[in-house]
């Protein structure tokens, strides 16, 4: 098929879906399942090769073979889906051989667009055991079905050529159910209640929550929600859930709510005060840290002969001490005066403990 017949038949196609949508192409609210809905299933059936009869389809969808065949001359008129009636067999089939495909016609990706889609579903993809991995396998593959004959050669590009680098620190595969209840509860504005363990206090509590959002950190995945039990907007590690339950108890998203605006300021997951920190790179970090952004909130206040100075405002400063705290003696905290106080007690400490083993090592060479 030229391309100028499929793009005119790929507006055609676009054109009555809206049209089904709305009504215009006969009885859209026939039945127990959406008009719309009934002609793409039939059309995808009969892509598949699989032979389609009306009292099959009567009794799938919950209507009677009157509305079926009225479904089908919809695919003829305003679709223009090639088909045909096979008498012998008593069946619809597609005809063999027709380049029509509902895929590249409803979604029409150019190669390049179907790459960048594949190279961001690898991100998630490599989250193993999350409801989203098991789900992005079907995506992409519908995704390469728009390209019957280039497909494949896509899908071995992006293997062999392009690696997004993500690895993962947790494997959900044991968190799956629970993942995907608390996913269903965010959908579903469910109030949950779970069985948690906190990492900061080494204790395991249950508690009711309302999950607003579900959010990924550093390729950690944590539920953001209501907590009853201390009334107040918590976050909570996913694969910290030991037990989820679904209760019959529904919850309204306040409307003030926003996750961009709980998580402003947070380094990564932490909340706390707004502080304004003050840090002098030098050597490597300082070239480093200069060309990547690490925060929304960094700021280049000064560049001297030894280094750069650079600034953050973050919601507490337990995450960003790590991270300074990274890049050793090539990073001074200048500003809070706590926090360089801080980073000074904990080089003082780790300088004394590697003191302790080499004057132990020093002992046990001359005894």
């Amino acid at each position: 098929m030229a391309g100028q017949e499929k793009r005119i038949m790929a507006k055609n196609v676009e054109r009555n879906i809206l049209k089904t949508k709305r009504g215009e192409c006969g009885l859209a609210g026939e039945g127990k399942i959406p008009k719309l809905q009934r002609l793409l299933k039939i059309m995808l059936y009969m892509e598949s090769g699989k032979p389609v009869k009306a009292s099959d389809l009567a009794r799938e969808f919950g209507v009677n073979k009157r509305t079926i065949f009225r479904d089908l001359r919809t695919l003829e008129e305003a679709f223009h889906f090639p088909y045909y009636y096979d008498r012998q067999r008593d069946c619809y089939l597609m005809v063999e051989g027709s380049n029509f495909s509902l895929a590249s016609i409803t979604l029409n990706f150019t190669p390049m667009e179907a790459l960048s889609l594949l190279l961001s579903t690898s991100t998630l993809a490599v989250q193993k055991g999350t409801p989203f991995e098991r789900t992005l396998q079907g995506a992409r593959e519908k995704l390469l079905s728009t390209f019957p004959e280039k497909g494949k050669k896509i899908m071995e590009l992006v293997n062999r050529r392009f690696d997004v680098g993500w690895g993962t620190p947790v494997d959900y595969s044991r968190y799956s159910t629970i993942f995907d209840e608390v996913v269903r509860a965010v959908n579903e504005n469910r109030t949950i209640s779970i069985v948690y363990y906190s990492l900061s206090n080494d204790r395991v509590t249950k508690r009711k929550i309302d999950p607003y959002a579900v959010m990924m950190r550093d390729r950690v995945w944590y539920v953001v929600g209501r907590c009853h039990l201390r009334n107040d907007v918590r976050i909570f590690r996913v694969n910290r859930i030991k037990k989820v339950e679904l209760t019959g108890e529904i919850f309204q998203l306040p409307p003030e709510f926003s996750l961009e605006e709980y998580m402003k300021g947070s380094w990564q997951v932490t909340r706390g005060e707004e502080v304004t920190v003050r840090v002098k790179f030098t050597g490597i970090a300082a070239r480093f840290v200069e060309e990547n952004r690490y925060h929304s909130s960094q700021r280049l206040i000064a560049r001297e002969e030894d280094g750069v100075c650079m600034e953050y405002t973050v919601s507490g400063t337990q995450e960003i001490k790590r991270w300074i705290l990274s890049f050793g003696s090539e990073a001074e905290v200048l500003e809070p005066a706590f926090l360089r106080e801080e980073i000074n007690r904990e080089a003082t400490a780790l300088s004394e403990k590697y003191r302790r083993k080499r004057d132990d090592a020093e002992r046990g060479r001359t005894s």
